[in-house]
């Protein structure tokens, strides 16, 4: 039975797997004209799998040769260690692809692989010994430093302007594999390696994402709802590491029940787990994302864009993956890659709770026969972001961290809070006004809370009707808004009040928690 895959290459036989014919279409014609390029793409987005599965179709026609190498493991060494690991990976790879009796073996061993131009006569000697084109894959490339990657370079620039005599035997293609391009790995150096084209492999398209899902439901019977599988798609804006993990989290750790539908239920919950995680591929983006903080703040809660792509840090972000380009009329803008990334950003970024005081035995106060008393909960927090001395809510008069403090303010209560009795929070959505709606899980409950700025009060009645309509559609009975506002609230005379008050709408309560973070 095969299963989603979130760690190294894909196997077919043992994984879910998309054949990506459009995208390795691509990746072989520029072979088949000649092309040296740099295939990039940011870790565990399908890279690898990509040309491995080029390179296997390639060479089951008998058109090629390959050279596959992988530079990740000669991270950090000096030239001669390098070149002497080097000769060894390919010894390695022509016994594990040729068998142990291939005459090219012997010479192998004995040629001496000690620079980069002898690397060149290497491979200029394999494409004269086997009479056919070849193909030199070199995974990992940018794990090397710009001070062996310069003379390489070099190398494969002259086979480049040399491939069409037919005596010189240069690869028919060189493909450089990584996260970054060229010119970022080489940074400020001069050298002009102006003959490699570029190829950024793109994510998941909608359809082939369904494709992957639909691959469980017609191995083991067990289907997605149609919703789902859309929430999938744009939590995740098709990125392959996210949309196996997610894969995995429902169909092994939420339902393993083969009988039972996937639905929307299930994928918010999967999320929260998703959310709650330390992976790795998380651990990178928060490792890239922590020195830019305040630059990420505007864009986590306000889906603010870059448009300065020669910018250092925007170059960065972009290489990692945490940002994306998109065409906005007629201009290329860099945004946060997924919905995914901007939730669990904001989530690493929240100031920890730790020291926060909260009321007393957490046990006592808040849980009612082993039930989550939320109102208490709240009630408590609005008490404690009112007293004199929480500063995070202050700011200058046309700074808009305050907004952004008092829901960080909230989430870092809540998550003490829930550290303490067992249960988690997590973000459910993100809106364009940098407004969070938070779900919290205590063992099999629920609870929406919906954090809004005021803006008046018809903004403020259509935040009711939205979250009414999520109760709906959750099969919840009750919601939780908390408004904050940075000056007098007009309107209702129960806003007026700033207490805790409650209106019920289509049979559905909603508690609301007016908070004046004034100047």
């Amino acid at each position: 039975m095969r299963e989603f895959n979130t760690f190294g290459p894909v196997n077919p036989k043992l994984h879910y797997h998309v054949n990506r014919v459009a995208v390795k279409a691509v990746v072989r014609r520029k072979i088949e004209q000649g092309r040296y390029f740099t295939l990039n793409a940011p870790q565990q987005s399908g890279k690898t799998t990509l040309f491995r599965q080029v390179v296997a179709e390639l060479e089951a026609e008998g058109t090629y040769f390959s050279l596959v190498l992988d530079f990740e493991t000669l991270r950090g060494y000096n030239r001669d260690e390098f070149y002497g690991w080097l000769k060894q990976k390919i010894i390695q790879f022509w016994r594990a692809r040729h068998g142990q009796l291939d005459p090219i073996l012997p010479w192998l061993r004995d040629f001496e692989l000690q620079e980069q131009n002898s690397f060149g006569e290497l491979l200029r000697h394999l494409g004269q010994q086997l009479a056919k084109p070849g193909l030199l894959i070199i995974d990992e490339f940018d794990a090397i430093g710009p001070e062996l990657a310069e003379p390489l370079l070099a190398v494969f620039q002259e086979m480049y302007l040399n491939r069409d005599e037919p005596t010189f035997h240069a690869p028919q293609s060189i493909i450089l594999v990584g996260v970054r391009n060229i010119p970022t790995l080489l940074g400020d150096r001069q050298f002009l390696f102006n003959i490699a084209d570029q190829y950024q492999v793109p994510y998941f398209t909608a359809a082939e994402t369904t494709d992957l899902l639909t691959q469980h439901t017609a191995e083991t019977g067990q289907s997605f709802a149609p919703e789902v599988v859309e929430a999938i798609y744009r939590e995740t804006g098709g990125q392959p590491f996210l949309v196996n993990r997610l894969g995995q989290i429902l169909t092994h750790s939420l339902v393993s029940n083969r009988e039972e539908t996937i639905r929307l239920p299930h994928f918010e919950g999967a999320l929260a787990l998703l959310l709650a995680e330390n992976n790795t591929h998380f651990a990178a983006i928060t490792a890239q994302a922590r020195p830019h903080r305040s630059l990420l703040l505007p864009m986590l809660f306000y889906d603010h864009k870059r448009s300065n792509f020669r910018d250092p840090v925007t170059q960065e972000l972009l290489i990692s993956g945490l940002l994306r380009p998109v065409r906005e009329d007629n201009l290329w803008l860099a945004r946060l890659a997924n919905p995914i990334y901007r939730k669990m950003l904001i989530l690493a970024f929240t100031p920890a709770g730790g020291e926060m005081a909260i009321d007393g035995n957490l046990r006592h106060h808040y849980l009612v026969d082993g039930l989550l008393d939320m109102d208490k909960l709240l009630d408590a927090f609005q008490r404690m972001i009112v007293k004199p001395g929480v500063r995070l809510l202050r700011g200058k008069r046309t700074d808009p961290s305050p907004k952004i403090g008092g829901q960080y303010f909230l989430l870092s209560y809540l998550t003490a809070a829930l550290d303490g009795l067992g249960g988690h929070v997590t973000l459910k959505s993100v809106n364009p006004a940098g407004e969070l709606n938070l779900l919290v899980f205590y063992r099999r409950s629920r609870f929406i809370i919906a954090t809004k700025i005021w803006h008046g009060s018809e903004q403020f009645e259509a935040a009711q009707r939205h979250l009414v309509s999520y109760l709906q559609s959750a099969n919840l009975d009750k919601g939780y808004i908390i408004l904050f506002s940075q000056q007098k609230l007009e309107g209702a005379s129960k806003l007026k009040a700033i207490v805790p008050f409650e209106v019920t709408a289509l049979n559905k309560k909603l508690r609301i928690y007016p908070i004046v973070i004034g100047r």
